[in-house]
């Protein structure tokens, strides 16, 4: 549902499910690694049909070495990880967000300032973060509020057009780090906005073929 109001209406997707059953939603780092070591499973199983982006618009607190140990192997195996820096509106981004190998995507205002709680430090890229209209529970659509959860989505979509863009012209699909640098290529920067808090800044989805 929703497809059609999507960055990139022609991408395959797959859910992973990393929350426990309670309302609260709460997840931890077994989780999260159960999810990226089945997605790993799958992709070794597919054939061609693989999972080449991660989103992960979660994030947890503290480090965990067998979290990064997961993640660091898909990535190594040629998945590109987009995660949200968080919304602690201070210099502590969560994980996987912080890992150096991981694309960490701040939010930005309507208005293209910063988001009031998006987190900074390493961040990467930027993208819309307010008043996002998504689906709700009801088979309705709603605008949020918003955060690094929704921009991590929409440059997982922009991800997803360079997927598409480089099987058109190579037949292949690109490298984490073709995608990184192709998303550096097409961005941004925010005025008077420090580099810490927005990385290369806001991509722009319409210079995409014309850089690859």
């Amino acid at each position: 549902r929703g497809a059609e109001f999507s960055v990139a209406p022609g991408m395959a997707l797959r859910s992973y499910k990393i929350t426990d059953d309670d309302e609260a939603g709460t997840t931890n780092s077994l989780l999260v690694k159960d999810a990226v070591e089945h997605i790993l499973r799958y992709n070794a199983q597919s054939g061609a049909d693989k999972v080449n982006i991660i989103n992960i618009s979660y994030g947890l607190d503290s480090d965990n070495a067998e979290l990064r140990e997961v993640f660091k192997k898909a990535y190594d195996s040629g998945v590109t990880i987009i995660a949200s820096a968080g919304n602690g509106a201070n210099a502590r981004l969560v994980y996987p967000a912080a890992y150096d190998f991981v694309i960490s995507v701040g939010a930005a205002t309507k208005n293209g300032q910063i988001y009031p709680s998006s987190s900074y430090g390493k961040i990467d890229f930027m993208a819309p973060g307010e008043d996002i209209f998504t689906i709700d529970g009801n088979n309705g659509y709603i605008a949020l509020e918003g955060g690094t959860s929704y921009a991590a989505a929409y440059i997982t979509g922009l991800a997803a057009l360079i997927t598409e863009a480089y099987l058109a012209k190579t037949g292949r699909r690109p490298t984490p780090a073709e995608v990184y640098g192709t998303l550096a290529k097409i961005s941004l920067k925010m005025p008077n906005v420090q580099a810490q808090r927005q990385g290369h800044g806001m991509p722009d989805a319409s210079k995409i073929t014309g850089v690859i």
